[in-house]
């Protein structure tokens, strides 16, 4: 079963690294030879069993991870919610729009924010979410 953690020590006299295991917050040791790239403080790590020994490979989340002024948020949840509660907002608040959503509820009785709200679940259609279903708002 593989594994991942965080490199937070290295000791380059004993040629093996501390791992910080994710779920368990329990540390362990591997050898610096079982990882496959060169390993620094704060890296992660993904570990998988290989009989006897392990294979440590550098581990990256989402590339997409970071993306200032955009958050993950589940696809179908977001097209429904703007769909059925996107007059008042309820895609905004959601997707952590929190002003937008306020604005929506101000000028619900417009029906402009229904409409804007049909075109943007239309919109969410057409992006590609990831294996998890999610995509960026």
């Amino acid at each position: 079963m593989k594994r991942i953690g965080k490199i937070i020590q290295i000791d380059k006299e004993n040629s093996d690294a501390t791992i910080l295991i994710e779920g368990n917050n329990q540390s362990e040791h591997y050898s610096l030879n079982s990882f496959n790239f060169s390993p620094m403080i704060g890296d992660k790590a993904e570990i998988i069993p290989d009989g006897d020994s392990f294979i440590i490979s550098n581990y990256t989340d989402d590339v997409l991870q970071d993306l200032p002024g955009h958050k993950k948020v589940n696809k179908m949840v977001y097209i429904l919610l703007a769909f059925f509660l996107g007059g008042i907002g309820g895609h905004k608040f959601y997707s952590g729009k929190i002003g937008l959503g306020v604005v929506y509820l101000i000028f619900c009785w417009t029906f402009i924010p229904l409409i804007i709200s049909f075109i943007e679940a239309i919109l969410a259609l057409g992006k590609t979410a990831d294996q998890n279903g999610e995509m960026y708002i």
